[in-house]
């Protein structure tokens, strides 16, 4: 799990360049949130990863916003890890406190989005 955090934080650190490579990037984010998804079986084993997925969806959320200054649109809904963090998503909120963990998760960059979208 170490590896992909070190991996994550470096190709983050990358310049992205074109909307491909957001997109891509983005697509790649989403599908390693799915692996370590796929691995929680319970409830004890979701919340030892909030802080790790916290962390995840707020770098997602960055990806948005970078993704909206360019002037194409940008939809993963059909991409192969929007797909799978969506399959992930409906399991994992089907547990007990399970959908509450995950919101808690998002938080931190749903409050971005909001900021960036919507900065009244």
């Amino acid at each position: 799990m170490k590896r992909y955090f070190v991996l994550l934080l470096f190709l983050l650190g990358c310049s992205l360049s074109s909307l491909y490579e957001v997109r891509k990037e983005a697509d790649y984010l989403m599908e390693s949130i799915s692996k370590e998804l796929k691995r929680v079986e319970k409830q004890e084993d979701l919340k030892k990863l909030i802080p790790l997925l916290s962390y995840q969806f707020e770098k997602l959320a960055d990806l948005v916003i970078l993704a909206d200054s360019f002037e194409e649109e940008f939809d993963l809904d059909e991409s192969k890890g929007s797909i799978e963090l969506h399959k992930q998503l409906k399991r994992i909120y089907q547990m007990h406190e399970g959908r509450r963990q995950i919101e808690k998760a998002q938080l931190n960059g749903l409050k971005k989005l909001e900021r960036y979208f919507n900065p009244d």
